[in-house]
């Protein structure tokens, strides 16, 4: 199945390990998964944080990868690769040390997006609770941080929901303090 994973993080590892390079390094371990490989991965963006308090700016990616995990044990893979960089689940809009979020899954729409079908176009804000997983991704349509490297590394992405692309789902987003600041080498 090939999927998109959307990768972020704003926190330096305890080793000094800056957010770019825990980036790489987790894909890396995507890579190494069990039946799976990474296809290719955008260039890194810099995006300003979500939500109250100050925090450093987040470094972010997209990567596609083919996977022969179901959605559920993929999720579960990257979890775990979450919590070996010092992930803690302890709420939304705190800064990461890595956040690994599966973006789309072989264009698969799960039944909580189906009870929202009538609010189709335009894109809003969904209120899906995080689990269990949802997809496409229920807010990746909302953020630029996600679709600028996911247009650069399929610009022909089709929202499974909205089946529309990526480049029309960015026109409506602001782009202000979002920019590619280089490759995602390996």
């Amino acid at each position: 199945m090939i999927c998109f994973i959307a990768l972020g993080a704003n926190k330096c590892q305890a080793n000094g390990q800056s957010p770019a390079q825990t980036i790489r390094a987790a894909l890396a371990d995507v890579d190494a998964l069990p039946s799976t490989a990474l296809m290719a991965a955008s260039g890194l963006y810099q995006s300003a944080p979500l939500g109250p308090g100050r925090q450093r700016p987040y470094v972010n990616a997209v990567a596609g990868v083919d996977t022969d995990l179901s959605a559920a044990d993929f999720m579960g893979h990257l979890h775990s690769i979450e919590a070996k960089y010092g992930r803690a689940r302890s709420g939304i809009w705190h800064a990461r040390r890595l956040d690994l979020d599966i973006v789309d899954y072989a264009a698969d729409v799960t039944p909580q997006w189906q009870r929202q079908a009538r609010r189709m176009w335009p894109p809003r804000a969904i209120g899906f609770s995080s689990t269990p997983l949802t997809l496409p991704h229920p807010r990746a349509h909302q953020r630029a941080f996600v679709l600028l490297p996911l247009h650069e590394l399929c610009p022909n992405w089709l929202h499974p929901v909205f089946q529309v692309t990526v480049a029309r789902l960015i026109k409506g987003q602001a782009l202000l303090g979002i920019r590619r600041i280089g490759p995602l080498t390996l």
